[in-house]
């Protein structure tokens, strides 16, 4: 059977991306014309549901890059550049159902960002690669084997997530608790130094009384204020660990449940643009009919384009932005839309015992605080988005 062929535009030329046999959960294409090296194509998460495999990862280089790291000589590069580039791209559908494409920062073997130019060959190649995975007929077994593969490793997490917020619930709901008798014990010396200001004035007095820090009057105002912000935070950390053991509570169904022996096929013939002919190149469709047949449904009906990018109809964003962490471990996980954002740092365990740690902002890395255990700085900057201490990070 001949392999299949892509013929991508980008800015640098065509590349042409050769597609090798399926390996379990993923396709590795070779490239050649403009770009030379390989892009890795296998099933992910959804990025908003960690329990529905319905989405569709490529890396570029060999290798899955969320378990592992290419060597530098493996890395994809332009035909007429010796620098090679990491990054990954993921095509999945938001819960508008609008399809999205969100690219995880492109970058250098030597951490630098690439040029605008460098930067949209790369996406053209990973998102032409990761649409043809995803129209394939095949493109079921891919899901179900990438399942097995992350699926305890992701049990492990959520079931962590799940301890983490039920116990800042209960410390938030005592925490409101013990404000009611607290106001009520400052409203009472508020009172009485009141009473003795009338009778005696004194500058001590006036001090207690004053809306300055640290006197009464500021102390009843937080408590009036800790309890209610205690009780909504609760409910919060209360809904986040809900969420979470239903994601838990999915991905063991999932495990329990007995894999077909045949799967229907979910595309058919390749689709072609009108007046197309084939001539030995593997046209990809839109990626609506590529999301949808993911998921095992019809092809839906035309959507509007999106304002963001008006010819494909689907919005590029990145999950986050690492820089160097001057003067300490790691990268810093920043806003991509708001570099001011931080969410914290995230570096890699050089001994390999505890694989990525996420710190919280006002940690020091390596002193013991980080949360460790991750795969990849990717999925340690994502527990970071997701769950700030002590209050609820109130990010989707």
């Amino acid at each position: 059977m001949t392999s299949p062929i892509l013929t991508i535009a980008t800015p640098a030329g065509p590349v042409r991306a050769t597609a090798g046999h399926r390996d379990a959960d993923a396709v590795v294409f070779e490239l050649g014309g403009a770009m030379r090296g390989s892009v890795h194509v296998t099933g992910t998460t959804d990025p908003h549901r960690w329990d529905q495999f319905t989405a569709v990862r490529a890396c570029l280089g060999p290798v899955n890059a969320f378990k592992t790291t290419a060597p530098d000589e493996d890395l994809p590069r332009l035909a007429r550049s010796r620098t090679g580039y990491h990054g990954s791209l993921t095509l999945y559908r938001d819960d508008t159902g609008r399809p999205e494409v969100s690219v995880y920062p492109l970058s250098s073997a030597d951490d630098r960002p690439p040029s605008e130019k460098t930067a949209a060959v790369l996406t053209a190649v990973l998102r032409g690669c990761a649409e043809h995975v995803a129209q394939r007929g095949d493109l079921p077994a891919i899901l179900e084997a990438s399942r097995q593969r992350d699926t305890t490793g992701l049990l492990r997490f959520l079931t962590g997530s799940v301890a983490h917020h039920q116990a800042e619930a209960i410390r938030l709901e005592r925490e409101a608790r013990a404000a009611l008798p607290a106001r009520k014990a400052a409203e009472a010396a508020w009172r009485t130094a009141a009473r003795w200001l009338a009778l005696s004035p004194h500058p001590v007095l006036l001090l207690m009384l004053a809306d300055r820090t640290g006197s009464l009057t500021q102390e009843i105002r937080g408590l009036r204020w800790l309890a209610p912000a205690c009780v909504q935070a609760a409910a919060e950390h209360r809904e986040r660990a809900r969420r979470a053991q239903a994601e838990v509570d999915s991905l063991r169904s999932q495990q329990r449940r007995r894999p077909r022996d045949r799967r229907p096929s979910l595309v058919g013939a390749a689709w072609q643009p009108e007046g197309s002919a084939g001539q030995g190149r593997v046209h990809t469709p839109p990626i609506d009919t590529i999301i949808s047949s993911a998921r095992g449904g019809a092809p839906p009906p035309p959507r509007p384009l999106s304002h963001s990018d008006p010819t494909e109809g689907a919005t590029v964003a990145e999950e986050f932005i690492f820089v160097p962490n001057t003067g300490s471990l790691g990268r810093r996980v920043l806003d991509p839309q708001d570099h001011n954002t931080c969410y914290g740092v995230v570096w890699h365990d050089p001994g390999g015992v505890c694989g990525w740690v996420a710190e919280y902002p006002g940690n020091r890395p390596g002193s013991g605080g980080g949360i460790p255990g991750f795969t990849s700085r990717i999925w340690a900057a994502r527990f970071l988005y997701r769950y700030r201490r002590p209050e609820p990070s109130g990010r989707p």
